[in-house]
């Protein structure tokens, strides 16, 4: 979060940005503040209400909340409904992923690369999932909100494609949430440079500066995110046609799509590679009614 927000301006920006990102139609998040970082976790709200016991009150947690955390590392967890990847630095949860499965080596190395892990630092092999000891507490001080009324705002295939894929009880967004936290910064630089180039029309050299400096960091603001992506593909797929399964890898988009109409592959990869951030589209693996395209993207 840029500095100089009140507690009240911080928690609003917050609810906006998982607003944004947040496919539910009522949604629910935790939120542990260090400094002006966010780390965030939300929820299908409505989901988790209807598993409560009626008529009792009870706190939804994050699992990662309640297992001892780290000074620094990185480790892998063996969740109830899953596997989750953390590094810590500093005694924060600077990164964090989910798998279903337990990751491969290649996933594993990604992941801490995505990171920001130093290369010496980083773990060749796979590490054996811990099973870690639940807290009686959570390790840090929470905040919980709801949020509601999002579905409205989200095309119905959209939102479909997105419960398929991120139905869990609890969704980490603090990799996302860094990513959006460095937008906000790079947004209010922009602000800045725009309030000095008006305050300078009569210096024609220093003007010129700040106006280059505010279109490369524009150029930045304008980067695909992966809702964006998503939306994009789903607009493009023939009717009876859906996304299987959906990996991204840096600049590598790995998706398998699943229908009985994948006759005509050349078209649907010429309409792909028309999305003007796409610049390469590879057919991969495929199988009877499934085809596995890799997308370079540049980013």
């Amino acid at each position: 979060m840029p500095e100089g927000l009140t507690a009240s301006q911080r928690k609003s920006a917050l609810k906006l940005q998982v607003e944004a990102l947040s496919p539910y139609s009522h949604t629910g998040f935790q939120v542990v503040w260090s400094g002006n970082l966010a780390q965030v976790w939300f929820w299908d709200e409505a989901r988790i209400a209807s598993q409560r016991p009626p008529k009792k009150r009870v706190q939804t947690l994050p699992q990662t909340l309640l297992q001892p955390p780290l000074d620094e590392g990185i480790r892998l967890l063996q969740h109830l409904h899953g596997y989750e990847g953390q590094y810590w630095a500093q005694g924060q949860l600077h990164a964090s992923q989910y798998w279903r499965v337990e990751p491969n080596r290649e996933t594993w190395l990604a992941f801490q690369r995505e990171a920001g892990v130093a290369a010496e630092a980083q773990q060749t092999d796979v590490p054996s999932p811990q099973q870690l000891e639940w807290l009686d507490q959570p390790y840090a001080r929470v905040a919980q909100f709801e949020l509601s009324g999002l579905a409205g705002k989200l095309p119905v295939l959209w939102y479909s494609a997105i419960a398929a894929l991120l139905l869990l009880a609890i969704w980490h967004g603090v990799a996302y949430l860094k990513y959006r936290q460095a937008n906000e910064l790079l947004e209010a630089r922009a602000e800045i440079l725009r309030e000095a180039a008006s305050g300078v029309l009569e210096t024609r050299n220093a003007a010129l500066d700040a106006l280059a400096q505010l279109e490369q960091l524009q150029a930045l603001l304008q980067r695909p995110n992966t809702l964006q992506i998503m939306d994009d593909l789903l607009g493009i797929l023939p009717q009876g046609i859906h996304i299987k399964s959906w990996k991204q890898l840096d600049s590598t988009l790995i998706v398998d799509f699943a229908g009985k109409r994948l006759l005509n592959t050349a078209k649907l990869i010429d309409s792909i590679q028309q999305l003007h951030y796409v610049t390469t589209v590879q057919a991969g693996d495929a199988k009877a009614d499934e085809l596995q395209l890799k997308i370079g993207l540049r980013l």
